[in-house]
């Protein structure tokens, strides 16, 4: 699951396939859209700082299951391939 900016969802989706893998995405900024994905059960949670509030920060905490929860600093698209190689596919894969 992806919590950022959907203005990279996108470049997001085509990188997350390229893994096999698949993306779910919410409005890190959107308190009840968060609060709805969450219901799902996620191996990875990629959570964009600079975009979210800490209402959606407080939720995951509350939510997030056995999932991995990345706090990423940058919505970019390098950030998110850093963070799928260095942070999650070690312990997923």
């Amino acid at each position: 699951m992806r919590l950022g900016d959907s203005s990279h969802l996108e470049g997001y989706r085509d990188l997350i396939e390229r893994y096999g893998a698949q993306l779910s995405f919410a409005e890190a900024v959107k308190v009840k859209e968060v609060e709805k994905y969450l219901e799902a059960n996620y191996d990875s949670i990629f959570f964009v700082t600079s975009y979210a509030s800490h209402s959606s920060s407080d939720l995951i905490k509350k939510k997030q299951g056995n999932a991995l929860v990345d706090y990423m600093k940058s919505a970019g698209i390098g950030e998110m391939k850093r963070a799928l190689e260095s942070e999650v596919f070690p312990y997923t894969f």
